[in-house]
């Protein structure tokens, strides 16, 4: 079993509980999670990976996002795929042996972490730039829904066949725009429903579907909208595991919605051509 943790979860005792059950329990460590827990600092990181350093080999780190986003999608061996062998190791000697030091202010182990801390929290700050693009293509996607299809959106019902046409299409339409921007033609179906390119898609419009449900995003912060875009991204990688470990209610929704358009996406082949000019 590989389940992929979210930020919130590190420190819970349902994680102690779940790697304690079996050695066969292992935990995903998505990049953005790592990302966090060293942008927010020495205690912090030594806290939240306390619970991860008592089952070190229980412990894997995922690829980094952009890695995954030039993965090309085949439907096995997705779990190896968006792993990291190289990181997983470098992680879980340092939990072994780095994390102590950190804890008992080793000068040099020090100066390392206070290195890759700045990197990290610019790294967060790069996310937020990108916040004012994410929240116009939420206002963008509320547009092409009607009052009737916003009022169904705010209270859970049922979405019309005409509805699930236009979510399959704003999902394409996500899926497109990155390609575009990394100079690749959108992959055909077969490839693309594995790719995380389209997994991170399903969880965005996920997202979007929610802010559209409360009046859109214009008026959120962009800490909150980066915020998003990282449960967005960790939710996306756990799609291609054995389930996600969050205590964040609405990112476990996006999760597990996600995870039910993504298995209807498997089972049955849209009609729709894997050009990306076909999806509007």
């Amino acid at each position: 079993m590989r389940k992929v943790v979210d930020t919130n979860f590190l420190q819970d005792e349902d994680l102690r509980t779940y790697l304690a059950a079996s050695r066969k329990n292992y935990v995903v460590v998505p990049d953005y999670v790592e990302i966090e827990i060293t942008a927010a600092g020495k205690d912090n990181i030594v806290k939240s990976t306390s619970i991860l350093a008592e089952f070190p080999k229980q412990v894997i780190v995922g690829k980094q996002t952009n890695a995954l986003a030039n993965l090309r999608g085949r439907r096995k061996g997705a779990k190896k795929r968006f792993s990291d062998g190289k990181q997983t190791r470098t992680f879980r000697r340092w939990m072994r042996r780095g994390r102590a030091k950190l804890a008992a202010g080793d000068p040099s182990e020090q100066a390392h972490f206070e290195r890759v801390s700045a990197s990290a929290a610019a790294h967060l700050e790069e996310i937020k730039r990108g916040a004012d693009t994410f929240a116009a293509d939420l206002e963008e996607a509320a547009k092409q829904f009607t009052e009737e299809e916003l009022r169904r959106i705010r209270n859970k019902e049922p979405f019309a066949d005409e509805m699930i046409e236009k979510l399959l299409a704003r999902i394409f339409h996500f899926s497109a725009g990155f390609y575009k921007a990394l100079s690749k033609p959108l992959p055909p179906w077969e490839e693309l429903m594995h790719t995380y390119i389209f997994r991170f898609s399903i969880c965005a419009t996920m997202h979007a579907l929610r802010w559209i449900a409360v009046g859109g995003a214009k008026k959120v912060g962009k800490d909150r909208i980066r915020n998003d875009i990282v449960d967005a991204s960790i939710a996306a990688q756990a799609l291609s595991f054995d389930g996600f470990l969050s205590k964040d209610a609405m990112a476990q929704e996006i999760y597990e919605n996600s995870r039910f358009l993504l298995e209807q996406f498997l089972a049955f082949e849209p009609p729709v051509k894997s050009d990306a000019t076909s999806v509007r």
